[in-house]
């Protein structure tokens, strides 16, 4: 009952922000601006008592319920166009989420929030409202929240490759990608599956085993630890790096140790291969189909041979920087899931630890698109806490509680699976803006564009483009 009921409203309050973005998108364009209220500095909030808590007592949130709040990823002047355009959709959306809360919640002492996370803007929105101050030294980004990215790609078989030659130590660059695998590790769900393999003249993977593991926070742990205890050295062979990837996908297929759904892996390099392959040999040796995601990390890297082997297996190429935020641009990754799973509407389910008190929620949240553009564009997810109808505990004590989970987690573990046809992956690829489209699939439009900026670095962060130069 419980299940169903936050299903219902979810996919309500997804179908209402597809058609509120609408309205946000009119009047931010017309130069417009709508008032909200801001999570920092929030007057109207009051201290909280229950669950509002955290169960050591060193925090508790300040709440109101007069507003929804508004909060900004804390690196911006909150005037960009996109951050106008999430204040107006705030503005539209909140009537109908302060009439959930007044039919649905019945103790104000009860952690729980209807909340949305932007993925232009990186805005988050939350209902009740709450104070909750960000900045660059504090940043909150909804988009590399466990809730937003199982929303956004389900469940998957995840291989993080990343090279762990002599040159990483170069730049400070093996501390960018020790950081990097974190933050990609900490957006996985219970319904994926990792593990990490390192490479220089040979490779290794994660506790020695060819398995993936399953995502929970003791397995996280052990991999975050591991890759900290890492040192960088010797040469660079990309072979024994992909030939290890691979027996990793073949074992854990033939143990069961699997999503069974979509695989990717991430490779990450900062030098040139020694081992003379080819995206071809990649391509022949990827049995299981994985989509591979290649990044080619600063001033000494190949961009080249990583891209054809990501053109060759249906990925997507990036050149980044030394000095740039690896770990932003490796755990966009789900953005390429996004447009292909918003042809089906589907509910995600997670249990997450709150990002203030790190007391335990259970969601269920929904992406919303704009559906009249090819590929769909996401403008963001909605989520609903089962805490806004009943209470964690009072929800566990119910007779049909193990019934009610076991479908809250079929629907979480369903599988989408992605495949795009040559025209839909270029276009994809162009609007990701990874270094370079595939040269073999390039219109002459788009060859001109890459020669034009072959010394630019470019990449997508929520629809807002920057550009280093390379000179």
């Amino acid at each position: 009952e419980i299940v169903a009921g936050v299903e219902e409203l979810v996919v309500e309050l997804g179908s209402y922000t597809e058609l509120m973005a609408r309205a946000a998108r009119d009047d931010s364009s017309a130069g417009g601006s709508c008032a909200y209220l801001g999570s920092c500095g929030c007057r109207a909030c009051r201290p909280a008592a229950g669950s509002w808590q955290a169960q050591d007592g060193t925090y508790r949130y300040a709440i109101t319920f007069a507003n929804m709040s508004v909060s900004h990823v804390g690196n911006t002047d909150k005037e960009q166009q996109a951050e106008l355009q999430a204040h107006c959709l705030a503005h539209h959306v909140e009537g109908r989420w302060k009439s959930i809360i007044e039919e649905e919640y019945s103790d104000p002492n009860r952690m729980g929030f209807l909340y949305y996370g932007d993925h232009q803007s990186g805005a988050a929105f939350f209902y009740p409202g709450i104070e909750f101050c960000t900045s660059p030294e504090n940043m909150y980004d909804p988009r590399f929240r466990p809730w937003y990215v199982s929303a956004v790609s389900g469940p998957k078989d995840i291989v993080l490759v990343l090279d762990a030659s002599s040159s990483m130590r170069d730049s400070d660059r093996w501390k960018y990608v020790v950081s990097a695998a974190e933050m990609v590790l900490s957006a996985l769900t219970e319904f994926d599956f990792a593990t990490i393999v390192l490479f220089n003249s040979q490779a290794e993977v994660f506790e020695e085993s060819n398995l993936l593991w399953p995502v929970n926070k003791a397995n996280v742990a052990r991999m975050r630890q591991w890759i900290r205890s890492q040192s960088p050295s010797e040469e660079t062979n990309f072979r024994v790096a992909f030939d290890l990837a691979f027996a990793v996908f073949d074992s854990s297929v033939t143990s069961n140790r699997t999503s069974d759904c979509n695989r990717v892996i991430l490779f990450l390099t900062d030098g040139e291969d020694r081992s003379g392959i080819s995206g071809a040999d990649v391509r022949a040796a990827n049995k299981h189909g994985a989509i591979i995601f290649t990044y080619s990390f600063g001033a000494s890297a190949d961009v080249v041979v990583p891209r054809d082997i990501a053109c060759k297996n249906d990925g997507v190429s990036y050149f980044v920087p030394d000095g740039a935020d690896i770990g932003m641009v490796m755990s966009r990754y789900y953005e390429y899931f996004a447009g292909h799973l918003g042809k089906t509407e589907q509910v995600r389910w997670v249990k997450y630890q709150d990002a203030v008190t790190s007391n335990d929620l259970i969601t269920s949240c929904i992406p919303v698109y704009v559906h009249d553009v090819e590929p769909l564009e996401l403008i963001g997810v909605t989520c609903m806490d089962a805490s806004i109808i009943s209470s964690n505990f009072v929800f566990e004590q119910k007779a049909d509680y193990e019934d009610a989970m076991a479908i809250a987690q079929s629907h979480s573990a369903k599988c989408n699976r992605v495949s795009y046809i040559p025209r839909e992956l270029e276009a994809l690829r162009s609007k990701f803006h990874g270094e370079e489209v595939c040269p073999e699939t390039m219109t002459s439009a788009a060859a001109a564009k890459t020669a034009h900026f072959h010394h630019n670095f470019l990449w997508a962060m929520g629809g807002l483009v920057f550009w280093a130069s390379m000179m």
